[in-house]
């Protein structure tokens, strides 16, 4: 089976946000993994690293991603409040989609239902597969 990466959006521990930053994090073997941001939680009221503990985390450090709570809900037609109920994986996922999608040269005003299907599958971190039944031109 043949497949084509035609174009990619992501958002990747160090602030990397494209192909051309992750090839550079690799390329100079950076450690991507980092304290706690304090803007997450209260590292030092949740960690505690002599020792597990209920309660509590034993790992101070983590792989982060940056700016997590940045989101244009009215760019997806979703108001604020329920963009402020949002689960962050499914604002990275819409995000990262229309980036795949423009760096792929597709215009997302093409694509209407039930011509293209997108699914979308996570547990720890968000994937997404379209395919369009006819090319796009």
């Amino acid at each position: 089976m043949a497949f084509a990466i035609v174009g990619l959006g992501c958002r990747l521990p160090g602030g990397i946000v494209d192909l051309a930053g992750l090839w550079e994090a690799l390329e100079a073997g950076r450690d991507l993994v980092g304290a706690v941001p304090e803007d997450r939680f209260e590292a030092a009221r949740f960690v505690d690293t002599a020792m597990a503990r209920r309660g509590k985390s034993y790992t101070a450090r983590g792989a982060f991603l940056a700016d997590i709570a940045g989101f244009d809900a009215d760019y997806f037609g979703i108001s604020p409040r329920e963009a402020a109920h949002m689960d962050p994986q499914h604002r990275l996922l819409l995000e990262t989609a229309v980036e795949a999608l423009d760096d792929a040269g597709i215009d997302p005003g093409h694509w209407q239902a039930p011509t293209p299907a997108c699914s979308s599958a996570s547990r720890t971190s968000p994937t997404a597969g379209c395919r369009c039944s006819s090319p796009v031109r």
